[in-house]
């Protein structure tokens, strides 16, 4: 980690909150953090340093006060802006998979209801289209059997649920 020269130090920017301080008030680590971030601002390191320095004034981060640290409250700010960022991304995913799921279902809804046209209307279906009824037909099938297995596994669970409540009451008496 570079360290910051104090011995050379001249206030660059007149007026700000850190006038009356020079970096050797504050904690080496945070000022260097301090520092790097600003020089997202500027190329000069003194004028970034300067600028931490105002900053850290503002929070109270001077040496030996336990101060607000600056530094880690942007970061901790930068992070859950990151979170929204991200939460707001997968919103937009599953809104587009909503919605692409929405028009695949009226594409099938679309198609089932012409191939109920053409059985209405005696029109032969074509091999293809036998197909897909058949696989609606199946389909239909196996979701009615899971239904049955989970209506009767649910009623096998609540009886074995109140077999056990009953021998927990009568071992009571």
């Amino acid at each position: 980690m570079k360290t910051i020269k104090t011995f050379k130090y001249k206030d660059k920017l007149k007026g700000g909150l850190a006038d009356n301080y020079t970096p050797d008030d504050f904690d080496k680590n945070e000022l260097e953090i301090g520092k790097t971030v600003e020089l997202e601002h500027t190329n000069n390191p003194d004028v970034a340093t300067e600028i931490a320095m105002d900053h850290m004034i503002e929070s109270k981060d001077l040496k030996n006060n336990n101060g607000g640290k600056y530094y880690d409250k942007l970061e901790d700010m930068e992070k859950k802006i990151q979170q929204e960022l991200n939460n707001k991304k997968s919103a937009q995913n599953i809104n587009t998979t909503i919605n692409d799921i929405e028009v695949k279902v009226k594409n099938i809804i679309s198609y089932v209801n012409t191939l109920k046209q053409k059985i209405q209307t005696t029109e032969p279906l074509s091999d293809e289209e036998n197909k897909i009824m058949n696989t609606i037909l199946q389909a239909n099938k196996i979701i009615s059997e899971l239904q049955d297995q989970i209506q009767q596994k649910t009623k096998t669970y609540n009886n074995t649920l109140i077999a056990k409540s009953n021998n927990a009451y009568f071992k009571l008496l």
